[in-house]
């Protein structure tokens, strides 16, 4: 159990890295700060409510209160990961697309 958590920390810790590196070129840096904050506020929600979700769904057994916990908390740190891994996909291919390297480059050599 403690092995996963720990990869699941560092998955996080992965994804939040791959959010913020891996920006597009395009103008309009301060937009697209706002949409990474935004999306790590959307993405505490959605773990938190998936994680509260899986907890509250559980059966009150007092037994096992341990392993509906830490379902919770597997459960609410993928919601966390899968939401800004999808953010990060549709800011980069649909929101805010890159510019192609010609672009990026500048003009071509003119002869």
């Amino acid at each position: 159990m403690q092995l996963m958590l720990v990869l699941l920390a560092g998955l996080t810790i992965i994804v939040i890295w791959a959010l913020f590196t891996h920006r597009p070129i395009a103008r309009g840096g301060p937009r697209i700060l706002a949409y990474d904050i935004g999306t790590l506020a959307a993405a505490l929600v959605i773990g938190s409510v998936v994680g509260k979700w899986i907890h509250s769904g559980a059966a009150p057994d007092p037994d096992k209160w341990a392993l509906h916990l830490y379902l919770a908390i597997m459960a609410g740190g993928m919601g966390f990961n899968i939401t800004i891994a999808v953010a990060g996909i549709l800011r980069n291919l649909v929101f805010f697309p890159r510019l192609s390297t010609a672009v990026a480059q500048g003009p071509p050599n003119r002869r």
